[in-house]
């Protein structure tokens, strides 16, 4: 893990690249397969310039050096001239030697690895770049080693704003202006963070009592989402009579405990602070 100085329009930035032995076997494997394609595709080239035929050297010569252009991503040809002797048709006569009455001029081909390439992907496959403006001095100075540890615990982060990267949600969003946009940004932002906090005050309180809940199928968890908090509180129905709140039916012990974990009291939904 090495760390250098980019500068990005006109921002400087810490790179931290970062060498991964997973990442690694995964896209060596992609390489390889890349490889073989390229090999494949290069192969039908040099079946096709190994059909032409020329009656003069300098036209081959011309066509081989043609031929040395081509090349693929990780291949390229090695095309040389051949003489071909023609004969006139029929058998010569006994004693006789055959002599030929043109000479035609074929290409030859070989198939070479483009070694500093494929050496240079070998050397790249398991590597990706960090970016961070986390001073390496100071105070709030990261060393490169807690960067990489912070944004490989960004992943529930990732996982949560996923769907925005779904073509179906980005599409359904008509926001012609920047400031909306904007605006939707921060919503989810704050939304985001309301979800990691739910999650963080559950997980916090059980651990400290060394508690479960009864999570997905009623399995104990003590890792309980807010996604799950949604769902075991969706058929809550709140009853309003005269400014009086009373709930359909009362919470079952599930929901309790759910209220419990999040340190919210259990008449939440019936007592509410009053103004002044």
């Amino acid at each position: 893990m090495r760390a250098h100085s980019v500068t990005i329009d006109g921002k400087a930035y810490r790179a931290v690249v970062v060498h991964s032995s997973a990442h690694d076997r995964r896209r060596l494997k992609r390489l390889e397969r890349e490889i073989k394609a390229s090999r494949s595709e290069i192969a039908q080239v040099a079946k096709e310039t190994e059909k032409q035929t020329f009656f003069c050297r300098p036209d081959a010569e011309a066509a081989a050096a043609q031929g040395r252009t081509l090349r693929t991503a990780y291949h390229l040809l090695e095309v040389g001239v051949e003489e071909r002797p023609r004969f006139s048709p029929g058998r010569s006569k006994k004693g006789t030697p055959r002599l030929p009455v043109a000479i035609d001029y074929v290409l030859r081909t070989r198939i070479a690895e483009q070694q500093e390439a494929i050496a240079q992907r070998q050397q790249m496959a398991g590597c990706f770049v960090l970016l961070s403006n986390v001073p390496a001095d100071g105070e709030a100075a990261y060393s490169a080693e807690r960067i990489l540890r912070t944004y490989k615990e960004q992943h529930g982060i990732e996982k949560n704003f996923g769907f925005l990267k779904d073509d179906q949600i980005v599409n359904a969003l008509f926001l012609k202006r920047p400031e909306r946009i904007e605006a939707l940004g921060l919503i989810l932002l704050i939304s985001l963070l309301l979800w990691r906090l739910i999650e963080r005050v559950m997980r916090t309180e059980l651990e400290a009592r060394q508690a479960t809940l009864p999570g997905w199928d009623n399995k104990p968890t003590a890792r309980p989402t807010a996604y799950m908090v949604t769902w075991k509180f969706k058929g809550v129905l709140l009853l309003c009579f005269g400014g009086q709140r009373q709930l359909a039916k009362p919470l079952t012990d599930t929901q309790i405990a759910f209220l419990s974990a999040l340190q919210v009291p259990s008449n939440c939904f019936t007592q509410y602070p009053k103004d002044g």
